[in-house]
């Protein structure tokens, strides 16, 4: 992820304790930029970025810490997360591929 303020560029990586899932780790096809490929974000009114990913589910970033919540960890139906919207009370709803429509209030 790559911020710009008009003068200034900063990137930002996921940390090494971000792994792709096994099944992807064994098949090179599907690690390397298809794991970190971000296909959308939202910010919240905290700063948060809330980033959708080709196949590595939902990432939150708060400018320090990367939390992933994928199909092993959270009850996300599916770890194609290709679109991220905030509504007025905050909730994040993820637009999946083969999974629906998912909405996401941080905790459930």
């Amino acid at each position: 992820m790559v911020k710009y303020d008009g003068i200034n560029w900063e990137f930002f990586t996921p940390d090494s304790s971000i792994q792709p899932p096994p099944v992807y780790k064994a098949n090179p096809m599907f690690y390397g930029p298809q794991y970190n490929a971000f296909y959308s974000i939202a910010i919240d009114e905290n700063n948060i970025k809330w980033i959708g990913t080709k196949i590595g589910g939902l990432v939150k970033f708060d400018g320090v810490e990367w939390t992933v919540f994928d199909t092993k960890n959270s009850p996300l139906p599916h770890n194609y997360v290709w679109s991220v919207a905030l509504d007025k009370n905050e909730n994040k709803w993820l637009g999946t591929i083969g999974g629906g429509i998912v909405k996401f209030d941080g905790t459930n």
